[in-house]
């Protein structure tokens, strides 16, 4: 996920056809977690080996962006699949994400 500022500046010094053109035009868009709920602290530093949490959101108070790609090998053109599996074209680390979440179709105008 990347920060939201060079999207904003680019968006607001270009036209939006060419703000489609110089960009990928899907996003997912992660919004703040409200502060009371949001755990920021300093980073705990050990030298043990020990499982990572997945539940916690490193940037739980930014605003982040991350551009919908498909992940090459995808046998489906027509859709993106998102899920925990690695093997999505999204994939979103938590525990209460399925493996396979959802797959988003794809339609052209004029089909």
């Amino acid at each position: 996920m990347e920060a939201i500022r060079s999207y904003l500046s680019l968006a607001h010094s270009t036209t939006c056809a060419e703000f489609v053109a110089q960009t990928n035009p899907l996003y997912f868009l992660k919004r703040p977690v409200h502060r009371a709920t949001a755990t920021l602290g300093p980073p705990a530093i050990s030298f043990e080996t020990k499982l990572a949490r997945l539940d916690i959101d490193p940037f739980a108070a930014e605003w982040r962006i991350v551009a919908v790609k498909k992940r090459e090998g995808n046998p489906y053109p027509d859709r993106f699949s998102i899920g925990r599996a690695p093997n999505c074209d999204v994939v979103v680390r938590l525990p209460s994400v399925s493996k396979v979440h959802a797959h988003v179709l794809i339609v052209v105008a004029g089909d």
